[in-house]
């Protein structure tokens, strides 16, 4: 459903809203229908890609109905770009990026009276948002248990607006409304990586590694504010901390024991939009 706005006499904006199937919904929270396999992860991301390019066309074109050719091409990157992270791949080339960052980790750990039940650490190199929640229903399935049983969730993040962490935020964004007595606890990523060392911990942007998110801890204490750096920058970096560790890309890393060790430092959410992304 799309319509003009006027703000004043000589400028309007389009409001759009985009109606989704309630089996989308059931399914994410492993409600058993007769609709299930209808309502797939992929499939709510196609529907997703198919009625935003709608909105783009509307707004862009004026165009309030079809299926024409500028929406099939408009629907299919969309697509494509939520699910494999097509942009990001596209800009960095062919160039295989070996090492692992913390968009290509896909990290879950689910507790039952303090203990670890199960724990999933994967190497996801381009398909990280895609496979969280196959990821998750299977921790699920493994140890009896379903969606609605979830009260409380751990989770990281840095800075970046990327696929990852906003497929992330929408879960848990939906999680929360359908269940608003979940609690969330989050920590930056560098964080848990640095765990109580004196730690310099890069998590890098590009493939390339012209660019690093980085901040610098000793002892959990925060001495430089997460921030974007260049090679240059953290060359200079290095050389103000000589007797600084330096941990970068989450290589080497048991994401269990830094989560056991660093639990307490989590920080309970009231909302998800209280998150920097």
């Amino acid at each position: 459903m799309s319509w003009e706005i006027k703000l004043t006499a000589d400028f309007s904006v389009n409001k759009h809203i985009i109606y989704l199937n309630k089996h989308f919904l059931l399914a994410m929270m492993d409600y058993q229908t007769s609709s299930n396999e209808e309502y797939t992860y992929e499939k709510f991301l196609e529907t997703i890609a198919h009625e935003i390019s709608h909105c783009i066309i509307y707004d862009l074109y004026s165009e309030s109905k079809g299926h024409n050719g500028k929406h099939k091409v408009i629907a299919e990157e969309l697509k494509n770009y939520l699910l494999t992270d097509k942009i990001m791949s596209n800009a960095e080339g062919k160039t295989e990026q070996k090492n692992i960052t913390s968009a290509t980790v896909s990290k879950i750990i689910q507790n039952y009276n303090q203990k670890c039940l199960v724990s999933i650490q994967k190497e996801n190199s381009r398909q990280h948002s895609e496979n969280f929640l196959t990821h998750l229903q299977q921790m699920l399935a493994k140890t009896n248990h379903n969606l609605k049983e979830i009260k409380v969730i751990y989770f990281t993040s840095t800075p970046s607006g990327q696929t990852g962490i906003r497929v992330a935020l929408a879960f848990l964004a939906t999680l929360q409304i359908l269940n608003p007595e979940v609690k969330l606890y989050h920590i930056n990523t560098l964080l848990l990586q640095a765990r109580a060392e004196n730690c310099i911990s890069l998590l890098t942007i590009d493939s390339r590694g012209n660019k690093y998110h980085v901040a610098v801890f000793q002892n959990k204490k925060c001495l430089l504010e997460t921030q974007i750096i260049s090679q240059e920058e953290l060359e200079k970096i290095l050389r103000k901390f000589p007797d600084f560790s330096c941990k970068k890309d989450c290589q080497n890393i048991d994401f269990l024991t830094n989560f056991q060790e660093l639990k307490g430092d989590f920080v309970r959410l009231n909302k998800i939009e209280e998150i920097n992304y």
